[in-house]
């Protein structure tokens, strides 16, 4: 019996009738050769899972002399680990050889798949490669038509992505900027600003990264008061994508920027807050776009 799935009776209430209860209601691992299996209701049901809960922490302390105790300095996620036990069920007429080397395809232990979750119509994903399988049969799986696999997955990050949460600034005219319904705001093409709210649903803090479209000859943007300046022009239709975690700068052409951008003051949207998003920049040509995009990161498959 999956684990996965609803009980008959709620253990403690004594009316268990009344209770109206929707357990998971997705889940699915599309491989890392692009296909995608139903978890819960196709012919690799999954039956017992590890993975879904609280990831690994390690804490940093430091101790001082003469005091008791330790203080506490930091913590990051180190890993998450993940198990699947699944059964493969070709069915009375289906080929199980063909249904087994389908999903063996889609495990890799060197590109990443996606496991995605759906509970509460909230739908959170982790990317895993495999890391060890087990082949014991009890019986002839190919003469039966079916097998039980453990199997034992990785990520590399371990922490459960959120949908990505966008907000883009556009130019339009170069007479005025004024916000529009949303989350696009117009503003004109010379030494104005034009702001709006990034929210971060997540559990930790969520690093943007920008996409900024020519046309311009000077740009800024920034996340509350830390900024980041683009010092040079892109004409219409280039582009400049910015990432803020990993401090990369790369042009449409594949070359890398970084060196020459100007200010480069970084700051994260801290978990269950709203922070100010600011664009600026310089020129004359209308069409300029910016794009600041967060995932959302979360210790649980659901959750806040």
């Amino acid at each position: 019996m999956p684990i996965i799935g609803r009980s008959s009776a709620h253990v403690g209430t004594s009316d268990p009738v009344a209770l109206t209860r929707v357990g998971v209601e997705a889940m699915s691992w599309t491989g890392a050769d692009g296909s995608f299996w139903d978890l819960l209701h196709g012919q690799v049901i999954v039956q017992r899972v590890r993975g879904l809960h609280l990831p690994s922490w390690d804490h940093q302390r430091s101790a001082r002399a003469g005091l008791p105790g330790t203080r506490y300095t930091g913590s990051r996620v180190t890993e998450r680990p993940v198990s699947w036990t699944v059964l493969l069920d070709a069915g009375p007429v289906d080929d199980f050889v063909a249904l087994d080397d389908a999903w063996w395809r889609s495990l890799s232990v060197e590109d990443q798949g996606v496991w995605a979750v759906t509970a509460k119509g909230r739908t959170r994903s982790l990317r895993l490669r495999l890391d060890a399988g087990d082949d014991t049969y009890t019986q002839d799986p190919i003469q039966d038509g079916w097998a039980i696999y453990s199997l034992g997955l990785v990520p590399d990050q371990p922490l459960w992505e959120g949908p990505a949460i966008s907000r883009v600034f556009v130019t339009d005219a170069p007479a005025s900027w004024l916000p529009t319904s949303g989350a696009v705001f117009f503003f004109s093409a010379s030494n104005t600003l034009a702001a709006a709210a990034l929210d971060n649903p997540g559990d930790v803090p969520a690093y943007p990264t920008w996409r900024l479209t020519g046309p311009f000859a000077t740009a800024a943007v920034g996340v509350g008061t830390a900024q980041i300046t683009v010092p040079f022009a892109l004409t219409a239709g280039h582009w400049l994508d910015i990432d803020t975690q990993a401090l990369t700068a790369v042009d449409d052409l594949g070359a890398d920027r970084i060196a020459d951008l100007g200010t480069v003051e970084v700051a994260p949207v801290p978990p269950g807050e709203s922070v100010p998003l600011s664009v600026s920049a310089t020129g004359t040509g209308a069409g300029m776009s910016a794009t600041a995009t967060i995932t959302p990161l979360y210790h649980r498959a659901w959750g806040r």
